[in-house]
């Protein structure tokens, strides 16, 4: 397997959780699309494009808008779980955030 596939299907596997994350961030996300890199739209503005899923885990100013004061922590705990299961564990981080914010 390639790592276009990899990247491919772990983008397409985990795109709700990209969506969810991209919301949080800017809620005026208007669209979601992933392949082999990460599309979005904010509003009516251009698509934007993140090359990888761990750009977005780990960019900085979405994790500031999405985790707040904690962002630093969070992006520690998810460098340190393998890959395997790092989107698995952010959507887990993300579900007891929105759970807690409810």
């Amino acid at each position: 397997m390639t790592i276009a596939q990899t990247e491919n299907g772990r983008n397409f596997k985990c795109q709700a959780l990209f969506e969810r994350m991209l919301k949080k961030a800017w809620p005026d996300v208007s669209m979601v699309a992933c392949g082999h890199h990460i599309f979005f739209r904010r509003g009516d503005g251009p698509v934007e494009e993140l090359p990888s899923a761990d750009a977005l885990l780990f960019s900085h100013e979405i994790a500031k808008r999405v985790w707040g004061p904690g962002w630093k922590g969070v992006i520690r705990a998810l460098a340190i779980e393998p890959e395997e299961t790092r989107d698995e564990y952010a959507a887990s981080l993300l579900d007891r955030l929105e759970t807690f914010n409810a």
